[in-house]
């Protein structure tokens, strides 16, 4: 099945306060082959939001310049992709400005990630959430339990970036293979 993008939701990132770019109009997808719009209508916005997800997925660092991107004290963005007629999966991430050392920069404050199967009256699930302020750091809503907090305390002292993705990072992938909790819930 082919995967398709099919909404991102921008909230506060550069001059766009509020924004959403559907690609996908009513049961059929567009093929979007260049952005055009007027001066400052967020094209090149939309451009570093794909760039930052890009970054966050892939485990990379988000650069000292992304600060400059965030309009606001935080941002949200939200990248809904589609396998075409089978299943929606949502990322939503929340970056937010903090200095450090004289220094601002973006920290991902938090993340989640749900999916929904594409047939009628299918709920969304949450697969994962990590909230950097929660004392739940990371939820697997299927079965509504908190990953155990020794585990997760371990993976929060390995990871000393705040910089990038907590829910794509090597060491929490590897907590989900061994638990192989995110198998199940894809299947339920």
């Amino acid at each position: 099945m082919p995967i398709k993008l099919k909404q991102v939701i921008v909230e506060n990132v550069k001059n766009v306060e509020y924004g959403v770019i559907n690609f996908k109009e009513k049961e059929k997808f567009l093929n979007v082959v260049g952005i055009y719009g007027q001066n400052g209508s967020g094209k090149t916005t939309l451009v570093d939001v794909l760039e930052l997800t890009r970054k966050l997925i892939l485990n990379i660092s988000l650069d000292d310049e992304d600060a400059g991107m965030l309009n606001a004290a935080d941002a949200t963005v939200t990248i809904e992709i589609e396998e075409v007629d089978t299943r929606l999966i949502r990322y939503i991430f929340v970056l937010k400005k903090v200095e450090v050392e004289n220094q601002e920069i973006i920290q991902v404050q938090k993340e989640e990630i749900q999916m929904r199967i594409l047939e009628k009256y299918k709920p969304t699930k949450t697969i994962a959430t990590f909230d950097r302020d929660s004392d739940e750091i990371v939820t697997f809503i299927s079965s509504n339990v908190p990953a155990s907090k020794d585990a997760l305390e371990v993976i929060l002292d390995v990871i000393t970036d705040d910089q990038a993705s907590f829910l794509f990072s090597s060491n929490f992938l590897k907590l989900i293979n061994e638990k192989d909790k995110l198998s199940e819930m894809i299947e339920t």
